[in-house]
């Protein structure tokens, strides 16, 4: 289709002549004229110029460097976290076991030694570097016997602090009078 009326050259100057012409923009070197019938066509000068300027490239690498500079201190501590978390649930977890197989035991072995020695496993020390553990035994009550039975667990956290100490008890008694 061909236009009516006044048309941009090349280089932008307006030529023909017949019914007015708009232009509607010349934003980034592309101009648009209205035809008659509300047609629009658009040109672009043969030098326009697509892309990022240099502003625009620094303003976008100071956003990323803000938010590189405020994601990875938060990822990091969501990573400590984490670390710290499966340490207690694998603590936790070996008192668990260790005073099930206590309380397993007979009340006489369990009441003659204040002091048990239970060995840690190694995937335990593994997960919890520099563990320490200890296990107790007290007797308690002549006319009820018991023994209350108790694990404790501490190991190196980040750097030279210690961890908050895991400790589970629990209470045996002697069945000798009970009835089934």
């Amino acid at each position: 289709m061909k236009p009516i009326g006044k048309t941009i050259d090349s280089v932008g100057r307006a030529t023909g002549d017949g019914v007015p012409y708009s232009v509607l923009s010349t934003r980034y070197s592309v101009t648009r004229i209205r035809y008659p019938m509300g047609l629009v066509h658009h040109t672009s000068a043969p030098f326009s110029r697509t892309g990022f300027t240099i502003v625009e490239l620094v303003l976008a690498l100071g956003l990323l460097a803000v938010f590189c500079g405020v994601f990875v201190p938060v990822l990091a501590a969501i990573t400590r976290e984490r670390r710290i978390a499966a340490q207690e649930q694998a603590a936790i977890q070996h008192a668990a076991n260790v005073l099930e197989d206590l309380t397993r035991r007979p009340f006489s072995t369990l009441a003659a030694t204040p002091n048990l020695d239970v060995d840690v496993p190694e995937h335990v020390r593994q997960m919890l570097p520099g563990v320490e553990q200890t296990v107790t035994a007290t007797r308690t009550g002549e006319d009820r016997p018991a023994v209350h039975v108790a694990i404790s667990l501490r190991w190196q956290s980040t750097g030279d602090t210690r961890s908050r100490p895991v400790t589970l008890s629990a209470w045996v008694h002697d069945r000798k009078g009970d009835t089934p």
